[in-house]
Order: C-alpha cells, then structure tokens, then sequence
C-alpha cells in the first residue's frame, strides 16, 4: 500500500494553531493565578463551595482535551489528502 503524504504546510500550520492555542491558555491561567489571585477565590454563586478557580481550571482541561482530538482529526485528515 502506498500512502501519499499530506502537504505539509497544512500540517505545519494546524501544528502551530495547537502549540498556540495550548501555550496562551495555560498562560493566560497562569497569570491569572500569579496577579489577580483573589479572582479565583471567588465563589461561582452565592452558597456555593466550587471557586472561580476549580471551574476554569476544569474548563481549561476539557479544553485542552478537545483541542488534542481536534488536532489528531485535523493531521490524519490533512495526511489523507
């Protein structure tokens, strides 16, 4: 079987959105975290035990998750081409 290979400036592009994407996400949490720390203490609703913090950081891993399945479709589709 042979396999043509896919153009690689697609795949050179979808691999610096991903790199992009992942560095300024965990950046821009980390900076929240380092400068504005009382923003994450913050209680999501009145009553409630689960912070500002534990929320976003939940989100910035389902993020990241789909951000990794979205790159894996993105390579094997453009390798496909």
């Amino acid at each position: 079987m042979s396999r043509k290979a896919g153009n690689p400036k697609t795949a050179n592009i979808i691999d610096w959105a991903c790199t992009v994407l992942t560095v300024a996400s965990f950046l821009a949490y980390i900076l929240v975290i380092a400068f504005w720390p009382d923003l994450f203490r913050q209680p999501i609703a009145q009553g409630t035990l689960v912070s500002i913090g534990i929320a976003s950081g939940v989100l910035l891993s389902v993020f990241l998750v789909a951000l990794a399945g979205l790159y894996a479709w993105l390579r094997n589709r453009s390798e496909r081409e």
